[in-house]
């Protein structure tokens, strides 16, 4: 142990020997005369006490009869939680001088504070420095307490380093480190007593301003070396925390909306270029529409054009003729006929089939004409004389028989 009374007082044995392993001897002399007169007492069970330093031990006290200190429950605290108040102790001390202070501080009922400080400004502060929760029941009555006799409290958890290494989210967290982060204003200290570093850790949650959704919920942690944090009689911790905590979330937030701007200008960009590329083909199916809708107007011009012409022609006239030697014809014109009563015969079909396949001027026109004006003999007659030049392989008569069928309306 390393608290006793002596007259009355609280002593240390840990004053002995500072972190700095200096000995004050004058204090070593006061304990060690002390307990030869058998004046250190237990707080706990009243018991005597003996002062104990040797080469190897560090300062501490023990009960003189070890039957009698085996029952008392101060002397089954642990050397961690011993060193861990010590290291808490001397901060406080080192940062305030003159504060009245006290190891296992015992109130008026009877209920003990690992440590008790009273400052000059009567602000008074305790701290319960916790290796594990003996029980809900038992921090939630404590902290009624503190709270009754307006005692500001500040719990401080055990622990080690490594623990934190992999903690990502909150439900990671033992129960005793979830339940000091909620109730300390969303903030957890642990101190590893072995390494004398504070481990300060801290809920970052921040949300989608625009849609309030959840976009980063994990646990935030620094460590400090124990010399270079301060605590404040309030019960809060003086160091660099708030800022890198301000900083790293800041830092988030700014390379999420950033990464969001950029994703909403490349959405915005896809979509105006799809836009542009659906105006450009419907333009283009338009001007497409627009050429075929001039094309079959010429077509019908065209035509309309040569039906005309040929209504007005008098070769609608009978023509006889016989062959009465080389170079000589006669000729009998009768009276005129009408379109449907000029007689054909095959050579004269077989000729503007051929002509039309030639590519000569008027060809084409030509057979639409006389599809549409006909019937079914000159159909039948002008579709055989086709099939037989594209029996033959000719692939320009097939073209022109397509598109005399189309123009005719008979594809």
């Amino acid at each position: 142990m390393q608290k006793c009374r002596l007259n009355g007082e609280a002593v240390y044995a840990f004053k002995v020997k500072d972190e700095n392993e200096i000995v004050d001897v004058e204090y070593e002399k006061m304990l060690r005369r002390a307990s030869e007169k058998g004046q250190l007492k237990c707080e706990d069970c009243e018991a005597d006490i003996i002062f104990k330093f040797g080469n190897i031990k560090i300062p501490h006290f023990a009960h003189k009869n070890d039957l009698l200190g085996g029952g008392c429950s101060y002397s089954r605290e642990s050397e961690e939680h011993i060193q861990g108040k010590k290291l808490l102790l001397n901060l406080i001390l080192k940062a305030y001088p003159d504060v009245e202070a006290e190891m296992r501080y015992r109130f008026y009922n009877g209920k003990r504070a690992d440590l008790y400080f009273k400052f000059n400004d009567g602000h008074q502060l305790v701290i319960e420095f916790q290796r594990e929760l003996n029980s809900l029941s038992y921090w939630e009555d404590k902290r009624e307490f503190y709270q009754s006799i307006n005692v500001t409290d500040l719990w401080i958890a055990s622990g080690k380093i490594d623990e934190f290494e992999n903690i990502l989210r909150e439900y990671e967290f033992i129960f005793q480190h979830r339940l000091f982060l909620n109730d300390n204003n969303n903030m957890l200290f642990v101190l590893d007593v072995e390494r004398k570093e504070l481990i300060i850790a801290s809920k970052m949650v921040v949300n989608d301003e625009e849609t309030n959704e959840i976009i980063m919920d994990r646990i935030f942690y620094k460590i400090y070396d124990i010399n270079d944090i301060r605590i404040l009689p309030n019960g809060t911790i003086d160091c660099e925390f708030d800022k890198e905590f301000k900083h790293s979330k800041d830092t988030f937030v700014q390379a999420y909306l950033q990464e969001k701007r950029r994703i909403k200008e490349e959405q915005e960009r896809l979509r105006k270029e799809l836009e542009e590329r659906n105006k450009k083909m419907i333009e283009e199916q338009k001007g497409r529409y627009k050429e075929e809708q001039e094309r079959v107007k010429q077509l019908i011009e065209n035509i309309n054009h040569i039906n005309n012409n040929f209504e007005k022609t008098e070769g609608f006239s009978e023509i006889k003729y016989r062959r009465k030697g080389y170079g000589q014809l006669n000729y009998k014109q009768g009276s005129k006929k009408g379109y449907n009563d000029y007689v054909r015969n095959d050579d004269y079909y077989k000729d503007k089939v051929n002509k039309a396949i030639s590519g000569h001027r008027y060809g084409i026109e030509n057979l639409v004409r006389i599809l549409v004006n006909g019937g079914s003999t000159e159909y039948v007659t002008i579709k055989e004389l086709f099939e037989i030049e594209i029996s033959k392989g000719n692939e320009k008569a097939k073209k022109v028989f397509d598109e005399v069928m189309k123009l005719s309306g008979l594809d």
